[in-house]
């Protein structure tokens, strides 16, 4: 251990997952913090005052399966299985030369988060957990707190001691205004994503760019699929490209994480372009209440004539059979502006604040990376301090010695990543529809202009 049980009295995290995209964070949390025995306390700091499905699908990397096979004390089935890709053109055939047997595993944002806080703090989500290992409930702990409705509202470390400072808003139900306290720790995770303000302390200059383009999103029930889309759709990962144009989809467990076939749900995304500041941009990011939204738009908030010319007339003139159908029978689609963010470094007040995940860096959805960063940051963490503890380093030279060692491999991660995001994108958008032909080495012939 880095210290004797008790000697790190308290550790925080502030967290946000009130977007779908954001899930790469709580994994950081959990690998870093919980799985020490020698933490006394650790307290997580949700803004959202509740969590519900968030209706986004994630495409798991190598560092996530590896993440939860060394973690996850429940052994739940995660992910269902994608055993190819394809790319299929305006009739709904599939584009010649391109079809792989590429195997890629898939899951949904709800079956993350609630694994996660299951192994975290045995909060027990009906239905999602149901694996051979320890029941959730077995994994209560004292010694952490997740706390939802809390929201950082600022921070400060000590020089001298190096303890930090979280001031924290919470909602009072009984006078509907803001309760304001603090808590007093040793280091601070910030795992905000990409629009974290807590970074704003310490760059002030770093904020999201958008890239030009918004991405749609939508789930449909497997049961709920023509026979004809099923038998296209259900076993591969399959995209379509057409001038500034990529529309993509695969399969994800379904209600309550169930990754049975016939009960899963079909996962699209619809990547359109859009010139910031048009009436057309405008338009998309005010919903039905009339408030105007940076950075996206929940599922519920879009108004209905929006929904009408921008997701189901569109998807008429452009998507192939089987993409048409999703979009047209989505109820409640919703979408998110495609950024792009990095941060010059992780690492500040001599380890006492660090960026986590797409705080750091938040890459283009294209990448499909965004969880398998922050299963990168949080098992490199967790190795850089049991290798602290292991050489009887104390807590301060261990969080000291981040910035010449994690830093510098995250920081890697995070630039390759970012590069791959914007290439990919470009070619996607800008490029003439050829979208991924440099990486994946397919040709598609270019559509006509729409």
């Amino acid at each position: 251990m880095l210290l004797s049980p008790g000697a790190l009295s308290r550790v925080f995290a502030q967290v946000s997952f009130s977007r779908s995209w954001d899930i790469g964070q709580l994994s950081d949390i959990i690998t870093a913090i919980y799985s020490r025995p020698d933490f006394e306390s650790v307290t997580i700091f949700e803004r959202s005052p509740i969590m519900v499905g968030q209706g986004a699908g994630i495409v798991c990397g190598g560092e996530v399966a590896q993440f939860f096979e060394k973690f996850d004390k429940t052994k739940t089935k995660m992910v269902v299985q994608s055993n190819g890709r394809q790319h299929i053109t305006k009739d709904g055939s599939v584009a010649v030369g391109t079809a792989s047997d590429k195997i890629q595993q898939m899951t949904s944002w709800d079956k993350v988060y609630y694994v996660l806080r299951a192994n975290f703090d045995g909060f027990h989500k009906e239905k999602f957990i149901y694996g051979p290992g320890v029941e959730p409930s077995a994994m209560a702990d004292d010694k952490v707190s997740y706390r939802l409705g809390h929201n950082v509202s600022s921070h400060t470390v000590d020089p001298a001691t190096g303890s930090v400072r979280v001031q924290y808003t919470v909602g009072n139900p009984t006078t509907g205004q803001p309760l304001i306290d603090q808590i007093e720790g040793d280091f601070l995770l910030c795992a905000e994503g990409p629009s974290s303000p807590s970074r704003l302390v310490y760059l002030p200059e770093v904020h999201r760019r958008y890239a030009g383009y918004l991405a749609f999103r939508g789930l449909i029930p497997e049961a709920e699929l023509s026979p004809e889309t099923a038998k296209s759709l259900t076993q591969i990962f399959t995209f379509f490209f057409a001038r500034e144009n990529q529309m993509l989809a695969y399969m994800i467990p379904g209600p309550n994480g169930d990754t049975t076939p016939g009960n899963r749900h079909l996962n699209w995304v619809w990547y359109r372009n859009y010139v910031e500041g048009s009436d057309e941009y405008k338009r998309m990011m005010t919903d039905k209440n009339g408030r105007v939204h940076a950075n996206a738009m929940r599922a519920g908030d879009l108004p209905d004539d929006v929904i009408e010319s921008e997701y189901r007339q569109r998807a008429k003139e452009i998507l192939p059979p089987q993409f048409k159908e999703l979009v047209l029978n989505t109820k409640t689609p919703f979408f998110q502006r495609v950024t792009d963010l990095i941060s010059p470094k992780a690492v500040f007040a001599d380890g006492r604040f660090i960026l986590f995940g797409d705080a750091l860096q938040g890459a283009r959805p294209h990448t499909a990376a965004a969880t398998n960063q922050g299963a990168v940051h949080a098992l490199l963490l967790f190795d850089h301090l049991q290798h602290a503890a292991e050489h009887g380093k104390p807590l301060k030279t261990a969080l000291k010695e981040l910035e010449d060692d994690w830093q510098i491999a995250v920081m890697a991660y995070a630039r390759a990543l970012s590069d791959s995001g914007i290439r990919m994108g470009d070619e996607s958008q800008f490029g003439g529809g050829l979208g991924y032909e440099s990486k994946y080495g397919v040709s598609l012939t270019v559509s006509a202009p729409l």
